[in-house]
């Protein structure tokens, strides 16, 4: 199981100028259109060397989803320092990811998980955080509309949850159990 579901294993490719950074591997269905993603996509060619696809600063339409959807390049990447930026946007975004029906109740249940795991954190770090728990009513609507779209999606939802047994998972799986 992998210990943060969201976002696949962090690979070592290739960068500009032949240096090596590590790279995570993204699912371009997660973009929503009309956004500023924040964050470069690299796409990794034959020879496993990532190449600069899209820049952060860009408005993405959903003609840009739809090429990236069918591009010959299968394989989409971000560099591991902008994760933090790559989960904000999925937060701020999550919504929408739980509410569109082109997106599968599996790849919904995985990224409100990581959402999930990566809010629980911030709010141990940080329990005084303010802006941590006003980000909490965002994903326990989620959660709600996601738990109550299908009589599947609690039991996807537990498939993908993690056996790693850190404080913050345990408190996701907690709460998951707790609104079923």
């Amino acid at each position: 199981m992998l210990k943060n579901p969201g976002i696949l294993p962090i690979r070592r490719m290739k960068g500009g100028r032949g240096m090596y950074s590590e790279f995570i591997r993204i699912q371009p269905e997660d973009l929503r259109p009309d956004t500023i993603i924040g964050f470069d996509i690299y796409v990794a060619g034959p020879s496993n060397k990532c190449t600069l696809y899209r820049t952060k600063d860009l408005a993405f339409t959903e003609g840009d989803r739809k090429k990236l959807i069918l591009s010959v390049w299968k394989k989409f990447f971000i560099r591991s320092e902008d994760e933090k930026e790559y989960s904000a946007y999925l937060e701020n975004n999550l919504k929408n990811i739980i509410n569109n029906r082109m997106v599968p109740i599996e790849r919904k249940a995985k990224l409100l998980y990581k959402v999930s795991t990566n809010l629980i954190k911030d709010l141990m770090e940080k329990p005084e955080s303010h802006d941590a728990i006003m980000r909490s009513k965002n994903i326990i609507e989620s959660t709600i509309a996601y738990l109550l779209q299908s009589e599947s999606s609690f039991l996807t939802f537990l498939k993908i949850t993690a056996h790693d047994y850190l404080t913050y998972t345990h408190s996701v799986n907690v709460c998951t159990y707790s609104i079923a």
